[in-house]
C-alpha cells in the first residue's frame, strides 16, 4: 500500500542545476580549470562535498573542500537573490493533492539542510512535508541509497510502501537500492540522465496526480 512519496529538491521541485552549473564552472575557471554540461551532469545528485573531492581529484585542485564549497554558496546567493528560485510547474498542486490524500510528504536531497529550509520557504512549499532529509545527515551520499533509508525511517513507513521522484541517474539508482518505486522526472536542464531504471519516466509534472502515483505504485507492485 502506497503510504508515501519522497521528492528530490533539485530539479524536481525548482529548477536549481543551471545556477550550479554556473557557479561550479565559475569556480573552475578561477583555478585555471573548465567545465562543460556533460562532464557536470555526472556530478548532479551528489552532495556538495562529494561532488568537489571528485573534481578536486580530476582537477588537481589543491584547496580545502570546505573553503569551495563556501565560496560555491557566496556565488550561489548572489544568483538566487538577484533571481529567485524557479518552482517547477504544478508541483504544489501536486503535493497539495496528495496531501488531501492523507500521504505523507518527505524530502530527500544531497543539499545542505540551509539550502533545503531556503528553498522551501521561500517558495511556499515546506507546509506540505512530514520530514526533510539532507545528505549531510547520511554517511554515504547518492546513489548510495542511505538518504531514501533514513527517510522512511523518519516518515515511519517501510521502503516497500514509497514511491521517489527523481531526475538524475543518482538519485534513481539510490531510489532503487532502498527498494523503493521510483518515478523518474526527465528535466532538460539536468541534463542526458539515464533514468531507465526508474519504473516510469514522465517530462512534466502536469501529468501526475495522487491517482496517477497510486495506478503506478500498484502496478509494480512485486
Amino acid at each position: 500500500m502506497l503510504k508515501a512519496v519522497i521528492f528530490d529538491m533539485d530539479g524536481v521541485l525548482v529548477n536549481t542545476e543551471p545556477v550550479y552549473y554556473k557557479v561550479t564552472k565559475e569556480i573552475l575557471n578561477e583555478n585555471g580549470h573548465d567545465i562543460d554540461y556533460k562532464e557536470y551532469e555526472k556530478y548532479i545528485g551528489m552532495t556538495n562535498e562529494c561532488t568537489w573531492e571528485l573534481l578536486k581529484q580530476k582537477y588537481s585542485i589543491n584547496i580545502d573542500t570546505n573553503e569551495l564549497i563556501e565560496n560555491m554558496m557566496i556565488l550561489k546567493d548572489v544568483i538566487i537573490k538577484r533571481d529567485g528560485y524557479e518552482l517547477i510547474e504544478n508541483v504544489e498542486s501536486l503535493l497539495e493533492n496528495l496531501k488531501q490524500n492523507n500521504i505523507k510528504i518527505g524530502l530527500a536531497s544531497s543539499s545542505p539542510i540551509c539550502d533545503i529550509l531556503d528553498v522551501t520557504k521561500s517558495t511556499g512549499i515546506y507546509k506540505y512535508f512530514d520530514k526533510l532529509i539532507t545528505g549531510e545527515s547520511v554517511e554515504k551520499s547518492k546513489p548510495s541509497p542511505d538518504i531514501f533509508l533514513k527517510a522512511a525511517n523518519e516518515l515511519g513507513v517501510n521502503s516497500e510502501e514509497c514511491i521517489v521522484i527523481e531526475d538524475s541517474k543518482n538519485g534513481v539508482l539510490a531510489a532503487k537500492s532502498a527498494n523503493m518505486k521510483c518515478i523518474g522526472f526527465f528535466n532538460k536542464d539536468s541534463g542526458k540522465q539515464d533514468l531507465s531504471l526508474s519504473d516510469i519516466i514522465i517530462s512534466n509534472m502536469r501529468d501526475i496526480d495522487y491517482d496517477y502515483i497510486k495506478k503506478i505504485f500498484n502496478i509494480y507492485k512485486k
